[in-house]
């Protein structure tokens, strides 16, 4: 088992790269193995895991015995990674219903209580966690615990024959079946199944939701008719698998062999004690869920049929290409081992250490990736630095031409730059002489419309305005005698009129040409 974990995925990345691959089931019955390589692109092969012993084999016998005698014919090598699958009897569940919150609040709430949840005491565990929404307001948590003394005892065995370093996973077979079945088995993945599997002398069912382990029981004993109870309380509980599950022929309340279900009736609570085996309890003030002779004639519903593992598995194996190479599961149980590897979903743990991902061997990968891009690299810049010589070899040929051609062009530049004054004094001379009679016309006006003693100092001509500065002897009578001009409007003085102690007036006028008679007047001049 593992402190702390949930589905997080971490192992996939740590074991990219291993080559060989060991999956391992033991019982009391059998020691099942299955060798393989794995390729880089994702393929992988049937292969002898030492020298004389078959890529897979079933040792009959204790295999917990077998288990050091094996795994001392097998060579150490650090390429190799070993995932063992044990029955459920080794491992007890608890299911937990937790209010929704985040998936770190959910795990610290079960590790803090722990001892309200394990009958054995949370020093003594190794424990792992699967969690699943329920709906939108219920977190499902299963409870994965082992005792530490039985878990160690499979430590010291990889230990002591050298391969403690390849061990990576510990877990129920029933999980490594439930990762290849959600996997492989169409619909699985957004649906829900029940399937069963014969361990040892245990009968274990368990529920699959959206490909992940939703619920696990195991049942001791040969007893069909507890395992209807069993197999009617969890349809009940689990309405999804009434849709998925194969449904087996309808119980009949005349049937002296088969109990009859009725409807209506409330369903017995199932519950675990300390045992690997559930128990089932029954609510006394309840009728009783099953009858024979009753009067009341209830009604019969539908009991779905659990599918067996071993035909789940096959089916899953030709659906996913991954699986198609492993032995029959019938056959052979550790493929439900290696299952781990493939799909990647949780790294196990079995100290209290925090999971560290291990980082792989870079010389092997790298390095040689390294050296090919040097390489490659290095023909690279050969070729580049012969295209840069040819290149500032035609650098230099063309700065020679555009020097020469500058030199050539200086003298034709110039005679340009005089063409432009040329054309620029042409157009001001154009502009003066148009402008020229308005001008003189303005003039002569105003010569003769200004009395004797008018001086003007400043004439500014803009367009069709002027402004005159000048002195006078009276500035408003002048302002008169030019509004009486036909040639001129808007004649007014601007800013204030100054009269100086020789008696004149110094002032500014500004006027505006008409044009229509200063062009009569200027085509007679």
């Amino acid at each position: 088992m593992r402190k702390e974990s949930t589905e997080t995925g971490i192992n996939r990345g740590k074991n990219l790269f291993k080559k060989k691959l060991l999956g391992i089931y033991c019982d009391r019955d059998a020691l099942h193995y299955v060798s393989m390589t794995n390729g880089i692109f994702g393929g992988c092969s049937l292969k002898s895991p030492a020298s004389g012993i078959p890529a897979f084999d079933r040792r009959k016998g204790n295999g917990y015995a077998h288990l050091k005698e094996f795994l001392k014919e097998i060579p150490e090598d650090s390429s190799r990674v070993i995932y063992l699958a044990i029955p459920r009897s080794r491992v007890f569940t608890r299911e937990i219903s937790l209010p929704a919150m985040p998936v770190e609040d959910a795990l610290l709430s079960v590790q803090n209580s722990l001892a309200i949840y394990s009958h054995l005491s949370p020093d003594a565990i190794y424990y792992d966690l699967i969690v699943t929404e329920e709906d939108t307001d219920t977190l499902n948590i299963l409870l994965f615990y082992a005792s530490k003394d039985e878990m160690d005892r499979y430590a010291e065995i990889f230990s002591e024959t050298g391969h403690d370093s390849s061990l990576k996973a510990i877990f129920p077979l029933s999980y490594g079946v439930s990762l290849v079945l959600g996997a492989g088995v169409p619909g699985a993945e957004s649906g829900g199944m029940l399937f069963s599997l014969d361990q040892e002398s245990i009968f274990e069912l368990v529920v699959l939701k959206d490909a992940k382990m939703r619920f696990s029981m195991s049942l001791s004993g040969d007893s069909e008719e507890e395992k209807q109870i069993v197999i009617s309380t969890l349809q009940q509980r689990f309405p999804f698998l009434s849709k998925d599950g194969k449904v087996s022929p309808v119980l009949s309340k005349d049937s002296s062999s088969s109990p009859v279900l009725s409807k209506g009736s409330s369903f017995p609570t199932l519950s675990q004690d300390s045992s690997s085996s559930p128990v089932l309890l029954k609510d006394a003030s309840s009728p009783s869920v099953l009858s024979k002779d009753s009067n009341s004639s209830p009604e019969t519903v539908t009991i779905i049929k659990p599918v067996d593992a071993s035909d789940a598995f096959r089916a899953s194996a030709e659906n996913h290409r991954k699986f198609k190479k492993f032995p029959p599961f019938e056959l052979n149980r550790a493929s439900a081992a290696l299952a781990h590897h493939f799909l990647g979903v949780q790294q196990i743990s079995l100290d209290d250490q925090p999971v560290k991902i291990r980082v792989f061997n870079p010389i092997y990968y790298i390095l040689p990736i390294i050296c090919i891009i040097a390489v490659s690299l290095y023909f690279v810049s050969v070729k580049m630095d012969t295209k840069l010589e040819v290149a500032r070899a035609n650098l230099a040929e063309t700065r020679e031409q555009v020097t020469r051609l500058e030199g050539e062009l200086a003298p034709l530049q110039e005679q340009i730059d005089t063409l432009k004054k040329a054309s620029k004094f042409k157009t001001d001379v154009e502009q003066f002489m148009q402008s020229r009679p308005a001008l003189y016309t303005a003039i002569n006006e105003i010569a003769e419309l200004v009395p004797e003693g008018t001086w003007f100092s400043n004439l500014t001509f803009n367009g069709n305005s002027l402004i005159l500065r000048g002195r006078g002897e009276d500035a408003l009578k002048i302002v008169e005698l030019l509004r009486s001009s036909d040639i001129f409007s808007d004649v007014m003085l601007k800013g204030s009129v100054n009269r100086r102690n020789t008696g004149d007036e110094h002032f500014t006028v500004s006027l505006e040409l008409k044009q229509n008679l200063l062009r009569e007047q200027g085509d007679t001049l």
